[in-house]
């Protein structure tokens, strides 16, 4: 491919002329998009197979999709219960008995309240809408509150945090 030479200058407002250079004109292709420009969010399948053996419901179904596409990236939730038992036309105590059914399985994970509202996290071992580092990071943070470890190439054992701590420092070259 052949490169084009351009020359460059600057001229001031009395018409003097400053800084005239030799330059080569690189252009760079535009980004790839993903495709999903109304968002998105990595389901991983096992788990929600198991999700719907366990008979939740239809109406714990209806609130876990509703979340799902309201998470917020890194998978938190701080949501209405008000505004969503409108939206999925459910009296509150039915949604309320829902979100219960759904901390119980494990689906949802209580954070902090804000304010009057509490916070909600998907359970990343269900789905992720973040960052390939943070969901690593978020599963090793879970693999950890439950006392689990990690199996690693040379068949070790490896707490959680240090494993995803090692694929943090591997994905950073």
């Amino acid at each position: 491919m052949q490169q084009k030479q351009v020359r460059i200058a600057q001229i001031f407002p009395d018409g003097s002329i400053s800084g005239m250079t030799d330059m080569v004109l690189a252009l760079r292709p535009a980004k790839k998009t993903n495709g999903f420009n109304d968002g998105w969010v990595a389901m991983a399948q096992n788990p929600l197979a198991e999700l719907a053996q366990a008979k939740i419901g239809d109406q714990a179904m209806r609130v876990f999709l509703m979340l799902v596409a309201t998470l917020d990236f890194e998978n938190f939730l701080s949501v209405s219960q008000v505004e969503l038992a409108k939206k999925l036309d459910m009296d509150k105590a039915a949604l309320s008995r829902a979100m219960a059914k759904l901390v119980t399985e494990g689906v949802f994970i209580k954070g902090p309240k804000v304010g009057t509202r509490q916070t909600y996290r998907l359970n990343p071992s269900y789905g992720w809408k973040g960052s390939g580092i943070s969901h690593k990071q978020a599963l090793a943070d879970r693999m950890k509150i439950a006392n689990m470890k990690v199996a690693v190439d040379n068949g070790q054992l490896a707490d959680a945090e240090e494993s995803a701590e090692e694929d943090k420092q591997e994905n950073l070259f």
